[in-house]
């Protein structure tokens, strides 16, 4: 069997798991505020991913690896920083969304413009006036919970992509 087609496959499989894991949670209510956040297994797994890939890393240049495999290991060690997800709130002023090495981004209720759900990805996007913008994705805790809130705060129509 091709290695590759094997490697394809266990990825989809993991995020798919990973994907009906995140619908079926349901966002935590905190002080009259809704946060969807990742399930705690995965937090923890995405965590753990910068250490390993650092130690990686440091093999790859010590064993002298090919220069493709090096190259790799980095890139993952740098995405593993900067790709940690970030909660979401809703609460009564509007949506706000932080994460681990992430500053603070902050839509007013009356401030969004457009939100955008994009079927393909799996991710819904807020849009503000000032062009900040917010991303669900479908990792994130309920999806469809995410969006209906938004609808009712904003009296916006949810704008569906397939592309």
């Amino acid at each position: 069997m091709n290695t590759r087609f094997l490697t394809a496959f266990a990825i989809s499989a993991v995020i798919s798991f990973i994907q009906a894991a995140a619908f079926a949670r349901i966002p935590k209510a905190k002080d009259g505020a809704i946060v969807y956040d990742f399930a705690p297994w995965m937090r923890g797994t995405l965590h753990c991913l910068p250490p390993i890939l650092s130690g990686l890393t440091a093999w790859a240049f010590l064993a002298r690896a090919d220069r493709v495999t090096e190259l790799l290991v980095s890139g993952f060690l740098v995405l593993s920083f900067f790709g940690q997800p970030n909660n979401i709130r809703l609460d009564a002023t509007g949506v706000t969304s932080w994460g681990w090495l992430q500053r603070r981004r902050h839509i007013e209720w009356e401030d969004v413009t457009h939100i955008a759900y994009k079927e393909n990805t799996g991710n819904t996007i807020v849009y503000g006036k000032d062009g900040t913008r917010i991303c669900h994705t479908s990792m994130h805790d309920d999806y469809k919970g995410f969006q209906i809130q938004l609808e009712n705060h904003t009296h916006l129509l949810l704008d569906v992509r397939s592309f």
